[in-house]
């Protein structure tokens, strides 16, 4: 018995350490960029994001995300599954078709 309850502490705990992540994950969108370098996207991603600045200046820098490919891998030279988010402590502000238009990419 104790066992079980052990067990299934650590399973609901598991699962709300990863809740911010799965967030995160629900908000990728796939780029589609020119250039046919996934690598030089996604820094030119990441740097875009970073540097952004929200017109609500009680937002701060809280995710640059940046993978090459779409959902199944393919495409890594033109695609890209990405987000970009800010956060004024509470709540989560994803700024991603600002920095697809800074980065010369189209959202799908």
């Amino acid at each position: 018995m104790k066992f079980t309850l052990v067990a299934a502490f650590a399973s609901v705990a598991a699962l709300v350490a990863f809740a911010p992540a799965a967030q995160a994950a629900d908000d990728r969108v796939i780029a589609d960029f020119k250039g046919g370098n996934g690598d030089e996207f996604c820094n030119s991603w990441r740097c875009n994001c970073i540097n952004y600045v929200p017109k609500n200046k009680k937002l701060s820098f809280q995710t640059a995300y940046c993978q090459k490919g779409d959902f199944s891998g393919n495409f890594p030279d033109s695609k890209a599954r990405v987000f970009c988010s800010f956060t004024d402590g509470s709540k989560t502000t994803t700024v991603t078709k600002h920095v697809a238009a800074a980065t010369f990419a189209t959202l799908e």
